[in-house]
């Protein structure tokens, strides 16, 4: 199968080196605006196949999957005419910036019999089984603090007065859809949809959150959310239970170390070294559903993404934060 990608920044750099570890998708084309980037981006990937238009790549017969590592607020659009063009998707987090929509992306899916899935790490690593595996081990649980915080290296430039498309409603982005969005898929996939939800925000100039503390109220447990690309961490989550807890160390994106901690007994490591690159793991369960054409799959995918725009899309709402795209 030949992939394309569409857009330049690291993280599609790193899908690309993802698809060639996973080996079953080749790296065939790359999307740009300019043919110079395009170029130049593909040298750096040894990729020969260039687009500077996005309806050409998707004219293309020989593109079989299509990626977007674009801007979130292009993706709905971007995803919408390539499964339109009949291509297999892979969206970069978060699938789309409104409920409204996911409902229109997911009614053609169903109607198209499509292929796509939201590139998420969160639920794909190995560790993330072995963490669900394990909530059992500490009893009911009724409480956990999911936690992912991370100084941007652009915020100093942001507090001046620039404009950062990471920090721009007009892109749909903010701290919340950056990186809280690998908090919520992790509590979404491990407790699945909240009852209530609750939101507080840090604000800056430019009316977008660079903070968030969400509340998540579930029948017999409440689990916080906290996300952050205005201040630094050591990035440590907690899910509690009856007969002890689980502590993750590190990024909930990937749970690279989680600690059992039941009462009265020593901590027991229960993660396992990565294997892959963190992306692989996401890309190899895509490559196979799109070889069986397994479109269980595919609607499981898309009921984990709906938990989490819901989550998302419901945590603006209490909190007063609106893209552009809301507004279209």
């Amino acid at each position: 199968m030949r992939l394309a990608t569409v857009g330049t920044s690291w993280i599609t750099r790193d899908l690309i080196a993802a698809a060639r570890q996973q080996g079953r998708l080749e790296p065939w084309a790359v999307c740009s605006r300019t043919m110079e980037r395009g170029r130049a981006f593909g040298a750096e990937n040894g990729i020969q196949r260039v687009f500077d238009s996005y309806e050409a790549l998707l004219a293309d017969p020989q593109v079989d999957v299509v990626y977007l590592g674009t801007p979130n607020s292009l993706h709905f659009s971007q995803m919408k005419a390539a499964l339109l063009a009949g291509k297999a998707v892979i969206c970069e987090k978060p699938f789309v910036s409104n409920m409204e929509e996911f409902h229109q992306i997911k009614a053609l899916v169903e109607e198209q019999g499509s292929m796509v899935f939201e590139a998420i790490t969160t639920c794909y690593v190995p560790n993330f089984h072995r963490l669900r595996d394990a909530l059992n081990q500490i009893g009911p649980v009724h409480a956990a603090r999911l936690e992912f915080t991370q100084k941007s290296s652009r915020f100093d430039a942001l507090k001046n007065g620039s404009r950062i498309t990471a920090f721009d409603r007009n892109y749909s982005g903010g701290a919340l859809y950056d990186i809280g969005v690998y908090a919520v898929h992790l509590a979404a996939g491990l407790f699945g949809k909240p009852e209530k939800v609750f939101c507080i925000s840090n604000w800056q100039q430019q009316d977008i959150d660079t903070s968030d503390a969400l509340l998540l109220g579930y029948p017999e447990m409440v689990c916080s959310v906290l996300c952050s690309k205005d201040s630094h961490s050591d990035q440590r989550s907690v899910i509690q239970g009856e007969n002890g807890y689980l502590l993750i160390q590190g990024s909930p994106a990937y749970c690279d170390d989680i600690q059992l901690c039941l009462a009265g007994q020593e901590p027991v490591t229960i993660s396992e070294p990565r294997q892959w690159q963190r992306m692989t793991y996401e890309l190899d369960h895509f490559v196979s559903a799109f070889e069986r054409h397994d479109l269980d799959a595919v609607r499981r995918g898309l009921e984990q993404s709906e938990r989490v725009m819901d989550i998302l899309c419901r945590a603006r709402m209490h909190c007063g934060l609106r893209f552009a795209a809301d507004e279209q």
